[in-house]
């Protein structure tokens, strides 16, 4: 049996109709949606493309978007994510894929400067106690305990340079240092430099750390 969330090779597209070991299936509804804050997209049978093309079933702006991006496919094991070459890459729970991805309900799927998540609606149209998904963030009017936190931290980010700003993005993204020592034409050891200035300002220890207080300061998506 296929393990989910595992790296699988897919055929060109039109193998499921020349007896393909992927066979794309259309349902009767949607059974995969991506959530973005407070939205939810359904992703479509059998395939979907995302990218800046405007025969993309979703498109996205932003320079670190290509034209064709990524694909989802439904197969019977559930729904499969490609990379279709995009110049920055696809990442799936912050790593950066290099095969086709079955995807598990729940997971992360960073396209651009866009994070999704996967919601697997057999997982979510049961009884609430039985949902493993987290519910929809609070919008800004609502109460949350963590507010004030997410505060003190955009007030941070304003207090970094344009270029630590970059670095953040890049780490968050998937980045390694050579890659974005590359995209930004300064050496590698400069990158550790930003990165260190980066945890000492941000009070983070870990590459990890950097990713997660990115994406909870609202910077994924803040372009």
């Amino acid at each position: 049996m296929m393990s989910r969330s595992s790296n699988i090779a897919l055929p060109p597209a039109g193998a499921h109709e020349s007896g393909g070991r992927i066979k794309a299936v259309t349902p009767k509804a949607a059974l995969f949606r991506l959530r973005r804050e407070t939205e939810e997209i359904d992703v479509p049978a059998p395939e979907w493309v995302v990218g800046r093309a405007v025969d993309c079933g979703l498109r996205l702006a932003g320079g670190l978007v290509s034209r064709y991006h990524a694909r989802f496919r439904h197969c019977p094991e559930g729904l499969v994510l490609e990379d279709l070459g995009s110049r920055n890459g696809v990442l799936v729970n912050q790593i950066k894929i290099t095969a086709a991805t079955l995807l598990k309900h729940g997971d992360t799927i960073g396209i651009g400067l866009e994070v999704f998540e996967l919601i697997d609606t057999q997982m979510v149209d049961r009884p609430a106690h039985l949902s493993t998904l987290n519910p929809p963030p609070m919008s800004a009017g609502e109460a949350d305990v963590d507010g004030p936190e997410v505060v003190t931290r955009s007030v941070q980010l304003d207090g970094l340079t344009e270029r630590e700003r970059e670095v953040l993005e890049l780490t968050a993204l998937g980045f390694t240092r050579a890659e974005m020592g590359q995209r930004l034409h300064i050496s590698v050891k400069t990158i550790e430099t930003y990165r260190a200035r980066l945890q000492e300002k941000l009070g983070c220890r870990t590459r990890a750390e950097l990713v997660t207080y990115a994406i909870a300061a609202g910077l994924m998506r803040s372009k």
